[in-house]
Parts: structure tokens; C-alpha cells; sequence
């Protein structure tokens, strides 16, 4: 049950999260300017409502690369406790 990225738009700052052709959850660059300067970080959702007690369904990463890690790891978290197995 591998995941994929799509982009929403032509930015390349926000991708829809897939597994098939179900929008699991969302991914977006997040720029907050601040009078200091800005500050940039990739932020995720989980369009799930359930899941083990380790799954995080937020989060926040430095990088696209960072925050794409943190998605798998949280959704290979959730396949395991419901079950699935990368075959379905």
C-alpha cells in the first residue's frame, strides 16, 4: 500500500497524498513571514481519523524530503496496525 504525491497545482508547494486513487491526506509548503524574516516548513494531514497510538496525524518537517519520510513512516505505521500488507 505504497503512497504517491500529487501535485495540486504548478507551484510544487502542495501535494495530495494517495494510496491508489484515495486522497489519504495533504502536504504543503507552509511560509510564515515574521518581522525577523521568514520562516518555511512542510507541513502534512491525514485525512484518517484512526489509527494506533504512535500515529501522528499532523506534522512538520524542514524539508519536502523530510516531511515525505515522516508521511511513510506514520502511514506504514497505520497499514501494520490495521492489518494490510503492501499487496492490500
Amino acid at each position: 500500500m505504497s503512497l504517491t504525491y500529487r501535485d495540486r497545482g504548478m507551484s510544487g508547494t502542495q501535494f495530495d497524498i494517495v494510496c491508489h486513487e484515495l486522497v489519504i491526506g495533504t502536504l504543503w509548503k507552509a511560509v510564515l513571514s515574521v518581522t525577523a524574516g521568514q520562516s518555511v516548513t512542510w507541513r502534512w494531514t491525514f485525512h484518517i481519523t484512526a489509527g494506533p497510538p504512535s500515529f501522528e496525524h499532523h506534522g512538520r518537517a524542514e524539508t519536502l524530503e523530510d516531511a515525505k519520510a515522516a508521511i511513510e513512516r506514520n502511514w506504514q505505521a497505520w497499514v501494520g496496525a490495521a492489518g494490510f500488507s503492501e499487496n492490500g
